[in-house]
């Protein structure tokens, strides 16, 4: 465990100089480890995520491992080791259900790696949210242990783990629901509308959470995003002064403007200091994307 203690005290790039004047690096460390000791399995792990991902296998005496092999390795020994799964997933395919690996007669893909972690440890909200992102629709489930879960109950045992995540995950929350259905976070109950304004309260530059508000909101119908009152037109602007070549957004604030507006009507439109018509409007959607067949109606 020496040769261990010595490479976790090394942060990624960083040497360390013995008395003899030989240099070793973190991963250098964990080689000597389980060259010293094969059942070191903590060093197997910690070899593996050493590994720079520009490397692609490290040599242990005379063999050569793969950063999947050292994890395989790790596993054996200690098939808790949460840590190990999860890397154990990114060796893996993420489209490919076949891409699997055998360990004590099983056979796992990414998704079951992932499932394995949040079986040993239920509280890893960013696992949840990466498993969620790898089930493909909101019907898609799979079972952690004895339990099924869908896409959007993984949503929400991320946010149960850490209510602060990032809008991204509130985004996605909301991207499972219906105007008319709702999600239980922590025993509060979420509409569609609660999930893309919380996503907006935590990170008010998340264009895309900005755009599905827009989206979601009756053209008289407002909505709060950190105190400020917001209606559908404003939601657009929004996601224009983020991501000023967005076609789609263009076109989405066309269809909220008065058809027969001029400049100097007051129905037109301000984005980023720069005042627009409807008819603008259309024609910034179509220079920005040509081939999409833009239908100059009313959403």
């Amino acid at each position: 465990t020496t040769w261990r203690n010595l490479g976790t005290k090394l942060s990624h790039g960083k040497t360390v100089t013995l008395h003899n004047g030989d240099t070793f690096t973190a991963q250098q460390c964990f080689v000597k480890a389980v060259e010293l000791d094969a059942t070191d399995f903590k060093s197997w792990r910690n070899l593996a995520v050493a590994l720079p991902s520009s490397t692609t296998s490290v040599i242990v005496g005379t063999v050569v491992f793969t950063k999947q092999q050292c994890l395989l390795k790790a596993l054996e020994g200690t098939p808790t080791d949460a840590k190990a799964w999860r890397n154990l997933a990114t060796t893996l395919s993420k489209n490919v259900s076949t891409d699997c690996v055998e360990i004590g007669g099983n056979s796992y893909n990414q998704r079951g790696c992932y499932a394995k972690v949040l079986e040993i440890d239920h509280t890893d909200a960013k696992t949840w949210r990466t498993l969620a992102a790898r089930l493909t629709s909101a019907t898609d489930f799979i079972a952690i242990g004895k339990k099924s879960v869908t896409k959007q109950q993984c949503y929400i045992h991320a946010l149960e783990n850490d209510p602060t995540y990032d809008s991204i995950t509130w985004r996605h929350l909301g991207s499972t629901l219906t105007p008319s259905t709702t999600a239980i976070v922590s025993g509060k109950i979420f509409t569609q509308k609660d999930c893309y304004t919380t996503a907006l309260r935590i990170d008010n530059k998340d264009a895309k959470a900005w755009g599905k508000l827009g989206k979601l909101l009756y053209s008289t119908e407002t909505a709060t995003v950190r105190k400020n009152t917001v209606t559908k037109q404003q939601c657009y602007i929004h996601v224009l002064e983020l991501e000023p070549t967005c076609a789609a957004a263009w076109f989405a604030l066309a269809s909220t403007i008065t058809p027969t507006a001029t400049a100097n009507e007051g129905s037109a439109v301000t984005v980023s200091g720069t005042t627009y018509t409807q008819q603008q409007c259309f024609t910034k959607a179509k220079e920005i994307d040509p081939t999409t067949n833009f239908s100059e109606t009313k959403q």
